[in-house]
C-alpha cells in the first residue's frame, strides 16, 4: 500500500513508547475479536476502550486511517451510557480517554497517552488487522517503539476467511444486495481484489514480518484450534506473553462474538479462489508454516 510518510519518518524513534507491547494483528475475520474478549479479562494486560487502535498502520501507512473524522465516528460509539446502571468512576475514566482519543495530532505522543490509565499491568495491548499488513520498513518502526515486543498472528482456512471477510465487508458498507446479485465470478474477482486479498495473503504478511521480527516476537496461531480447543489457544497466548493463567469463565469461552451472518459461498465462486489459495498453501509450507490438509482446493 502507499505510504505518506517521509524517509525521516522510518528513523529509530529515540526512545521506546513502551516496555511491553502485544499486537494482535489478525487475520481479519480469524477470531481476533474473540480472543480479545476473553484476554481483556487477564490482569498482566491492558487495553484501551477501544480495541482496535491502528495506531502503526495509520502513522506509517495510510494517515486517513485515524483522521478526524475516522475517530469522531469510533467515538460515538463510546459517548452512552445508562446513569442508573453505570459506575462513575467508569465513565470519568472513559470520557478521559475519549477526550485523548479525540484530539490530535495523532502521534506517538498521542499512541502512549491514550494507555495513561495502565496500572500494573505486564502488557499494553492494541488488536488491529491492518497492522498485519505493515511494510518491512514500518515494521522496523514499530520494533524501535517497544523494549518488547509480541506479535500474534492467526490464519483460518482462507477460503472460510476469504468468504466471512466479502460478507462482513458488503454487509458494513451497505452492499448487503451483492450477495444475492452478483455471480459467483463477481464474488470471487472481489474476493481477490485489493480490498479483501491482502488480509488473506497470509504468506507475504509473513515474511514481511520474520524479515524484522525475532522469532521470540512472532508467534502464529490457528483459528481452528481456538474454535475447537478454546482454553487451549489462550493458554498459548499466556505462554507466547509470559503471563500466568488465568482462570476464566466457561461462558466466556464458549461465547461467540462478531459473528458475520452466514450466507453459503454461491457454486463456482471457489473455482475462482482457487488458484490463490492452492498457491498461498504452497507457500505457508515453504515458510515452514504447517496447515491443515483440508486447507487445500482439489
Amino acid at each position: 500500500m502507499p505510504s505518506d510518510t517521509t524517509d525521516t519518518d522510518c528513523l529509530p524513534v529515540a526512545a521506546p513508547l513502551f516496555d511491553n507491547l502485544f499486537l494482535s494483528v489478525g487475520a481479519m475475520k480469524a477470531g481476533t475479536t474473540w480472543l480479545y474478549s476473553v484476554l481483556r479479562h487477564h490482569p498482566g494486560i491492558h487495553f484501551t476502550p477501544e480495541k482496535e487502535i491502528h495506531y502503526f498502520y495509520a502513522r506509517y501507512e495510510n494517515p486517513k486511517v485515524l483522521n478526524e473524522r475516522w475517530r469522531l465516528n469510533t467515538a460515538k460509539l463510546y459517548g452512552g451510557f445508562d446513569p442508573a446502571t453505570v459506575d462513575a468512576a467508569l465513565v470519568a475514566r472513559n470520557l478521559r480517554w475519549l477526550s485523548s482519543y479525540v484530539a490530535g495530532p495523532v502521534d506517538d505522543l498521542w499512541f502512549r497517552t491514550l494507555f495513561q490509565d495502565r496500572r500494573r499491568e505486564t502488557w499494553v495491548a492494541d488488536f488491529s488487522n491492518l497492522n498485519a499488513l505493515l511494510s518491512e520498513a514500518s515494521w522496523r518502526r514499530v520494533m524501535a517503539a517497544t523494549e518488547r515486543l509480541r506479535v500474534l498472528y492467526t490464519l483460518r482456512n482462507p477460503r472460510d476467511q476469504v468468504w466471512s471477510h466479502v460478507r462482513f465487508h458488503l454487509i458494513m458498507t451497505g452492499n448487503r444486495h451483492k450477495l444475492e446479485t452478483w455471480s459467483a465470478d463477481e464474488l470471487a474477482s472481489f474476493a481477490l481484489s485489493n480490498a479483501i486479498w491482502p488480509h488473506s495473503d497470509y504468506a507475504a504478511a509473513i515474511r514481511r514480518m520474520r524479515a524484522v521480527l525475532p522469532s521470540a516476537s512472532l508467534h502464529v496461531g490457528f483459528h481452528h484450534i481456538m474454535r475447537d480447543a478454546p482454553l487451549a489457544f489462550v493458554r498459548q497466548t499466556e505462554a507466547f506473553l509470559d503471563l500466568p493463567p488465568h482462570d476464566y469463565p466457561p461462558a466466556l469461552l464458549d461465547r461467540q462474538v462478531n459473528v458475520t451472518p452466514e450466507h453459503p459461498m454461491p457454486a463456482g465462486m471457489l473455482e475462482g479462489i482457487a488458484p490463490a489459495v492452492n498457491r498461498l498453501v504452497t507457500e505457508l509450507g515453504d515458510l515452514g508454516i504447517d496447515v491443515p490438509e483440508s486447507w487445500s482446493v482439489r
